[in-house]
């Protein structure tokens, strides 16, 4: 994959769900407020998870730097700080899910009003725009734990 679209791709993916939540997001499609406060739950175990895993990662990333792999990287140091960067970003809108939809939890969703619907909207497009940062480390460390020494 080019560069610009690795750095990038996380963006596009947060642009084209916020996009498709005009077609996928309206008053008619919302949820009751119980199935909304077991989705914010849920979420917020996830992405509680996933700041957790990141975390580690980062550690391990730091443990293995004997590994050929690393000091490749290292020999290339905008390449190892970009992936310390990827790191950092995922594990920042990971936190940020967790924090805002642990407040979003503090909102009635009982009763129906305009702004909901929006809230859905930006609050599902950063969700994805996370899952998408989290699967590409993922994907990244997954080839670096796999590179043959």
């Amino acid at each position: 994959m080019p560069l610009f679209i690795e750095k990038y791709s996380h963006l596009l993916v947060g642009i084209v769900a916020f996009v498709a939540s005009f077609w996928l997001v309206s008053e008619a499609h919302l949820p009751s407020s119980e199935s909304i406060r077991d989705l914010l739950t849920a979420v917020i175990n996830v992405s509680a998870i996933a700041v957790g895993f990141l975390a580690t990662a980062k550690s391990i990333l730091f443990s293995i730097e004997k590994k050929r792999v690393i000091r490749q990287l290292k020999g290339v140091p905008e390449y190892y700080d970009l992936l310390i960067t990827y790191l950092m970003s995922a594990t920042k809108f990971a936190f940020l899910v967790s924090v805002v939809t642990a407040c979003s939890l503090l909102i009635e969703f009982k009763q129906f009003e305009h702004w909901h619907v929006w809230f859905f909207r930006i609050w599902g497009s950063i969700v994805i725009l996370t899952a998408w940062a989290c699967y590409r480390v993922i994907h990244i460390f997954g080839k670096i734990l796999l590179a043959k020494d």
